[in-house]
């Protein structure tokens, strides 16, 4: 296994955002139905909503791929923009009362999430060189391995200490928005890395430039 990858902090930041989804997914789902009980739904109505969701998410895998395809979009950017609204979608679905509500809210939800994880395996290929990615796949899901260990009973332990379930919900939100923050820090660097290597670049040429003169 290719331990360097570990330096590079693109391929960092990439196991960060894996991670965190990875996280959020599971206890999201594994909550949802208990949220749903909270509020007074009964098992048919519960059953209804989440087939709803998983409808969507079905038919967006089946319907966005094939578009994804004709447009010139990195995956890490349609991988975090699906994340990101699955995010806020979820915060959102944690200040709805109604079923009527909650059915559009997990069915949006539902679609963007299909983004997300049909983008989260090609964006370990996207960033591959091609003879390291199993060392790329690996590091991958050793990673999210022991993000589910650590942090799954961590906001498990939220939920607990709370007794909230729209607290535990936002909580996985911030998760998720802190992975934006990174992928922005991250852009920033790399501009700035450019910007420096350009002007770096222009005073190179000049200096040739001057020195053929000279001599002429």
């Amino acid at each position: 296994m290719d331990l360097d990858l570990l330096r590079d902090g693109v391929y960092l930041n990439i196991l960060y955002s894996q991670s965190m989804l990875v996280v959020v997914e599971m206890n999201f789902k594994l909550i949802l139905p208990f949220f749903l009980s909270d509020l007074g739904f009964t098992h048919s109505e519960t059953a209804s909503v989440l087939s709803s969701m998983a409808v969507s998410d079905i038919c967006c895998r089946l319907i966005v791929p094939p578009i994804l395809d004709r447009v010139a979009v990195s995956r890490r950017t349609t991988f975090m923009f699906g994340s990101i609204c699955v995010a806020l979608g979820r915060s959102c679905l944690a200040l709805q009362r109604t079923l009527g509500q909650i059915i559009i809210t997990l069915v949006i939800i539902g679609f963007f999430r299909g983004i997300s994880l049909t983008s989260l395996p090609l964006v370990l290929t996207e960033y591959s060189s091609g003879n390291n990615f199993p060392s790329v796949l690996g590091l991958s899901m050793v990673f999210k391995g022991i993000s589910i260990v650590i942090l799954g009973p961590l906001l498990g332990y939220i939920r607990d200490v709370t007794k909230s379930y729209p607290l535990f919900i936002h909580c996985q939100t911030v998760l998720m928005i802190s992975v934006l923050i990174a992928w922005i820090v991250e852009i920033i660097i790399l501009k700035s890395k450019e910007n420096k290597q350009a002007v770096l670049d222009v005073l190179h040429r000049e200096t040739e430039d001057k020195i053929t003169v000279t001599k002429v």
